[in-house]
């Protein structure tokens, strides 16, 4: 977990814990998105981008897991406050 937190330390800016984070089952994830981590073996996958709210661009982070054969899937928006 330590590689894909400092991913997205590197590339949003902010610290996630997360095996503190609670993890939302996905069964909808693309099958393009679970060929490429089954390639590569990998159990993480991280998307960020803009999410304009309002006329202002908040960061999202979209970071996908896989467990055994179940995928889950943790969202992060910033938020205005």
């Amino acid at each position: 977990m330590n590689e894909i937190e400092a991913a997205i330390k590197a590339r949003a800016g902010i610290t996630i814990s997360l095996s503190e984070i609670a993890w939302n089952l996905n069964p909808d994830l693309s099958k393009n998105v679970i060929d490429v981590m089954n390639k590569y073996n990998y159990n993480y996958s991280m998307t960020t981008y803009n999410t304009p709210i309002y006329g202002v661009d908040f960061k999202t982070i979209i970071v996908n897991r896989k467990v055994n054969n179940k995928w889950f899937v943790y969202i992060w928006t910033e938020m205005p406050y």
